[in-house]
């Protein structure tokens, strides 16, 4: 107990040696040392929305007047033709069947454990048999319904 106590005195007496700063950083050094490029990012950005508020403000005449006079120079047809199937994607990822068996597995193991005050370690292995069973079946029986099987 002792050791722990010194122990502790010792690393809170570290921590506050560390935080304590006596060269103190201004703020003036703070904003000229931009070294992420950030005042470069707002300058971007700022230029970007001038330009959009320059597009989008115009007079409703002249956005008409942009549109209906771009001219139509050639007409593309495509056409497709096929005999073949399209293929079904495949069910990728896990099955409920495995989902549920883990998550009831991983829960029972838990449950036992703790309900089993006397030997935790079998509790647990029988927790985990038992609703890793159950979650199981129950995953199989929705995979079912969904088709999986």
């Amino acid at each position: 107990m002792k050791r722990l106590l010194l122990l502790s005195g010792v690393m809170i007496t570290a921590i506050l040696f560390t935080a304590c700063n006596t060269n103190p950083v201004t703020s003036a050094e703070m904003l000229t040392a931009d070294t992420s490029g950030f005042a470069e990012f707002q300058a971007m950005k700022k230029a970007e929305f001038e330009a959009w508020k320059a597009i989008n403000t115009a007079p409703a005449s002249q956005a008409i007047t942009k549109a209906t006079t771009v001219p139509v120079t050639e007409k593309v047809v495509m056409t497709s033709s096929s005999t073949h199937e399209a293929k079904t994607a495949t069910k990728k990822g896990w099955s409920k069947a495995a989902k549920y068996s883990v998550i009831g597995g991983v829960g029972g193991v838990t449950l036992g454990a703790v309900i089993n005050k006397k030997d935790r370690v079998k509790g647990g292995i029988v927790g985990g048999v038992v609703l890793g069973g159950l979650g199981y079946l129950l995953g199989r029986s929705q995979d079912k319904k969904d088709g999986r099987y």
